[in-house]
């Protein structure tokens, strides 16, 4: 990519307004994984445009993410800086998305900012506590990193409760008493994708609580089940050791839904 390609694609990135189209120059900006793209960004994240910084900030959070990130070192303390500095919500919500890209990778590297974002729990903006929400389980199953998970699965948006629970409930394998409150007290909630994302995380931890809520999925062919949390029951089903359970998925079976694994845990288990 030559110098002037990559600065007419990072003026586009700062200046159009659509997400889609913005994140159209984004990317092909992270798989120029080079020094000049990265001074770029880094130098966009010092602007006096906000546009500019949130621009430099997205760019930093997958940059090369094709070949390992490489550049991380270098993003982590920039990131961080606009963290702790930027008045922008959009910046500050940019920033947070693109640390939980690079936790992905390096988490051990970026284990210094969970500080910084758990310090966000509370930010009067909604898409920054919804950006936490989908960066944090990247940082892995530390305190913080759970208590701040745990503080969002009560926040008063309900995308930031369901990616919350999704977090809490599926991408960290912990399993502890307040984990397990916090799920529990959002089974029910109104919001029916983090009802469903609460019941699939304790299905995965078979919790005795939700076990009748699994056995009337699997008997009413998922009817009324959100399609995302689909697969997350169905493993987690055989788990219970529950002999109606097991016949559900054998019906379920019959009924052409690929469930063999789970019919194959239940035979080894010796549930009948």
């Amino acid at each position: 990519m030559t110098a002037t390609q990559r600065e007419r694609l990072f003026r586009e990135a700062v200046v159009l307004r659509g997400d889609a189209a913005r994140f159209k120059r984004i990317t092909q900006l992270h798989t120029d994984a080079t020094r000049a793209t990265l001074g770029l960004a880094v130098k966009a994240c010092r602007s006096d445009d906000p546009r500019e910084r949130r621009a430099g900030a997205d760019v930093l959070g997958q940059l090369g993410s094709v070949d390992g990130m490489r550049f991380w070192r270098e993003s982590f303390p920039v990131l961080v800086r606009l963290l702790r500095k930027d008045e922008e919500p959009r910046v500050v919500q940019a920033a947070v998305i693109a640390l939980g890209h690079l936790a992905r990778q390096h988490r051990a590297g970026m284990s210094r900012a969970v500080g910084t974002l758990c310090a966000l729990v509370n930010h009067r903006d909604v898409q920054v506590r919804h950006a936490l929400a989908y960066a944090l389980p990247n940082f892995g199953k530390g305190v913080d990193v759970i208590e701040a998970l745990i503080l969002l699965t009560r926040d008063r948006s309900s995308d930031v409760r369901n990616w919350a629970c999704f977090g809490l409930g599926t991408l960290v394998t912990l399993d502890t008493p307040s984990l397990r409150e916090a799920l529990w007290n959002r089974v029910g909630d109104r919001h029916l994708d983090t009802h469903w994302e609460a019941v699939a995380g304790l299905a995965k931890r078979h919790d005795s609580r939700v076990r009748r809520r699994v056995l009337d999925a699997l008997r009413s062919g998922m009817n009324g089940v959100l399609d995302n949390v689909w697969s997350t029951i169905i493993e987690a089903a055989p788990g219970y050791r529950d002999a109606e359970i097991c016949d559900a998925l054998r019906h379920l079976a019959d009924r052409g839904w690929e469930v063999s694994r789970a019919v194959a845990q239940c035979e080894a288990a010796d549930v009948e």
